[in-house]
This record gives structure tokens, sequence and C-alpha cells, in this order.
């Protein structure tokens, strides 16, 4: 995708957090949450997070356990505001601004990959075998999928209309067939569970880990 013509970068991050945080949503809470706890599961000395935003649930990273932490996004405005947030309290983590699809992941170098609500805009099979190479043996996958409902609409309903621009390029992702991905890219599913934010939209959430024999 040509980076300038991609709508994220149109939502201004206000508006993003006013819609995430709606009464209606409930999905920034839910996200902060879903990473606090990921988080605590693995205990990463290396961190990556993909879709990073304003930092989001950064607040739960330990400088004690957590020797590296890269954050991406693609928007500017999130990424600012979440280093103007945490350069100071995580002085090991790095903000990049970059499109993930052309990020250029090391090999064999993350305990943990976080990635919240992204591989609806992205194509995941591609990023799979990516998250794979750099995860090290052990390491863990940590995923929020949006969940397919032909009841609701596909960006929920609220004041915050920028977040329509999503929705041409936001496709739902068969979780059935994310999971079949996974496990070709050597990635075992360890946690899987369904979480309701607001009553009306679903979401997945799943940690997968890398298998294998530590070298």
């Amino acid at each position: 995708m040509n980076k300038h013509k991609n709508p994220w970068l149109e939502i201004p991050l206000t508006e993003y957090i006013g819609h995430m945080s709606d009464s209606r949503v409930r999905q920034h809470q839910m996200l902060s949450s879903i990473f606090q706890h990921a988080y605590s599961f693995k205990q990463p000395s290396k961190l990556l997070v993909l879709g990073a935003s304003d930092g989001n649930g950064f607040e739960h990273i330990s400088k004690k356990t957590t020797s590296k932490v890269i954050a991406i996004d693609i928007n500017s405005e999130y990424l600012a505001a979440a280093q103007f947030k945490f350069q100071t309290i995580l002085p090991e983590c790095e903000f990049i601004c970059e499109d993930i699809e052309k990020f250029v992941f090391p090999n064999h170098f993350f305990d943990m990959i976080h990635g919240a609500l992204i591989f609806e805009y992205i194509n995941y099979q591609r990023l799979l075998v990516k998250i794979t190479q750099s995860l090290k043996i052990g390491g863990v996958l940590s995923t929020v999928i949006q969940l397919e409902d032909a009841n609701v609409p596909i960006i929920s309903e609220t004041q915050f209309t920028s977040l329509k621009k999503l929705a041409p390029i936001m496709k739902i992702v068969d979780i059935n067939e994310f999971k079949k991905c996974a496990k070709a890219n050597n990635l075992q599913l360890i946690h899987n569970e369904i979480i309701k934010p607001y009553g009306k939209k679903d979401f997945y959430y799943g940690i997968f880990k890398k298998s294998g024999n530590p070298s």
C-alpha cells in the first residue's frame, strides 16, 4: 500500500483515542488490559510492538524485565505521543515510524511480538512468516483480532467520523485460517480467548509460541 494514501495517516490521534475510548466501543481499555496480560505472561527481555499507536499499555512494561523495546507505527503523530509519554520511563524503547509490511525484522531476536488490531489491514500470511523468523525459540506472538459479525458495522459508530475512512481497507480475518497459518509457521497456540469489551463486537485474543528446541 502507498504510505501517502493510507487512511491511518488521516485520522488525528485525538479522534482515534476518542473513538476507541467511547463508551460504545471501549477498545482502548480492552487493548491495554490484554497487553498487560500478555506481557505478564511472557515477561520478555526483548519486545516488539506492531501498531504501537500512542503507547497504550506501555505503562505495564518493566525496564527491570525488558532490556529492549521496539515500537512501530505508520502514523508519526501517534508515535510522537508515545515517545513523549514513555521515552523517559522506558529509555530502552526505540520508536520507529514505518509501514509494518516494510519493516526489516531481525532474525531470532524477540522474546515477544505483540500485534493488536493490525492483521485486518495487512497481508497476515506474509507477516506471520516474518514474525516467526524474528522470534526466538520459545518466543510468543500475542494477537488481538476483530471477529466477524454481520449484524454490526465493521467500524463502530461514534461521533469521530474520520475512523470510517478505514472501512475500505479493513478485512475481517478468518480466525480458523489464521490459526492454520500460524501453525504452518511453527507457531503453537497456547492461549485462546474471546473478549467482549462492550457487547456488540467480539475480539479474539490469542498467544502463539514458537516451537522448537533452543540451540
